[in-house]
């Protein structure tokens, strides 16, 4: 008895639930009242797979080497003066978001990680600081630190945040499928990587690095 008294009590809820929410499709427009839920449901026309590779040679590529700076340099100026690293050169498109850099280098490489499906490629930290620097190869990748730090890319050019979330999504499949694919599980002794890539400001002082462009080689 009680249970079937808990069924229609949950019955209840969910039809109230949706009775005060609206759902709006991705071509919608329109003005929500007060207190409502607005849904959004994935739409066919846009592409975030066709938008990135489209633009990858001709914009992204671009920005992200004329923007870059060296990474080094980027870490002494963070150590030494983090608000002028942030004003010179982080970048952040709301106030509440961590600030992105656009960084490269050429660096020994220390260890490459299979441990978890976010596989890092650690860079020697004796050229850098004493904190965390690592490239992340994939198969997964975190955060969306190269869409954040493109200047053409914005969520007001978008229909909505399901859109935006797309471009961060597919931009780290591409990075997965064209970027970080050739390597393998291990890597040659005395190899250095050069690289160009995109960090977001991690609280604990972590440089962890989406590449954009990356290059493996045997040191002497």
């Amino acid at each position: 008895m009680l249970k079937r008294i808990f069924k229609i009590l949950v019955l209840i809820l969910i039809i109230s639930f949706f009775a005060s929410c609206t759902v709006v499709r991705h071509d919608e427009k329109g003005k929500k009242s007060q207190g409502d839920v607005t849904f959004y449901f994935e739409s066919k026309d846009f592409d975030a797979a066709s938008y990135v590779k489209e633009n990858w040679d001709s914009q992204i590529i671009p920005e992200i080497r004329d923007n870059a700076v060296q990474l080094e340099d980027l870490i002494d100026l963070l150590g030494s003066d983090q608000e002028e690293a942030e004003k010179k050169y982080g970048i952040r498109k709301e106030d509440t978001s961590p600030y992105a850099y656009i960084v490269k280098g050429e660096y020994a490489v220390k260890e490459l990680n299979r441990d978890s499906a976010v596989g890092y490629l650690y860079i020697d930290q004796s050229d850098l600081s004493d904190g965390l620097c690592a490239i992340q190869v994939g198969p997964v990748f975190k955060l969306s630190a190269v869409r954040d730090a493109l200047s053409f890319i914005n969520f007001g050019d978008f229909s909505n945040q399901i859109e935006f979330a797309n471009i961060s999504r597919e931009i780290n499949f591409y990075v997965r499928d064209n970027v970080t694919a050739g390597l393998g599980d291990t890597v040659p002794e005395n190899s250095r990587v050069s690289f160009y890539g995109v960090f977001l400001m991690d609280k604990e002082g972590k440089v962890i690095i989406t590449p954009v462009i990356l290059d493996l080689s045997t040191g002497e």
